[in-house]
């Protein structure tokens, strides 16, 4: 008899638990912050979630190495929604087995146009370099005079182009070592939660310290 009377008793209790838990997770899910690009939470050290820029709320926080394939991916170094340059920390190379060669910035024609004729000046400033080199610098005008003859508006016209490929094929040989170091190194991104606390613990320092300045003067 008093088994059946405590039993509804004690499963009314266990359900209150259980209704009490739940509620507590909610809320500690609720309130806990998650990665705006995979939705996990920090569970782990080595998936610490990070600030990067100056979003608020349920977009403030990443993983960076959510962050750091999203930037790989885009090629875009900017936050999308506050506008706000990620600041980004070398962290040495990868291991060479995972380096990747050099390549067009962009999967358009133009693009692989440019990075084939800049491998193509290269090569024939390679070639330049090396006929300097061995045969000096004055035999120069003689090794162009061959390809483009003896006259004197071809060669100032030879000289005018190659100043000009210069320039330009000499800028995008930089844009492609730029984008080549940087898909073979590792990046950490700087957390602006960090920079924040130790922005006010500066603050802080230098306030005191001109307080006791101040309390000095007035004693």
């Amino acid at each position: 008899m008093t088994g059946l009377l405590t039993s509804p008793l004690s499963s009314n209790t266990n359900a209150a638990k259980r209704f009490q838990l739940s509620q507590v997770t909610d809320s500690q899910l609720s309130t806990s912050p998650v990665c705006r690009i995979c939705f996990a939470q920090n569970d782990d050290v080595n998936t610490k979630l990070i600030r990067p820029c100056n979003c608020k709320g349920s977009v403030a926080y990443i993983h960076n190495r959510c962050l750091l394939q999203w930037v790989t991916t885009t090629n875009k170094k900017v936050c999308e929604i506050c506008t706000y340059p990620y600041e980004m920390i070398t962290d040495g190379l990868k291991p060479m087995k995972e380096w990747k060669w050099p390549h067009a910035l962009d999967d358009s024609w133009e693009d692989e146009l440019d990075f084939r004729c800049s491998i193509a000046w290269l090569m024939f400033m390679s070639i330049i370099f090396f006929s300097v080199v061995r045969n000096g610098l004055s035999d120069l005008p003689n090794v162009i005079g061959s390809v483009i003859g003896n006259s004197t508006i071809w060669y100032k016209l030879w000289w005018l182009t190659f100043f000009l490929n210069g320039l330009y094929y000499g800028s995008i040989v930089l844009l492609v070592y730029d984008q080549w170091m940087f898909e073979n190194s590792r990046f950490k991104f700087k957390n602006r939660d960090e920079a924040d606390v130790l922005t006010a613990r500066t603050t802080s320092t230098h306030s005191i310290n001109d307080e006791k300045r101040l309390h000095n003067r007035l004693e």
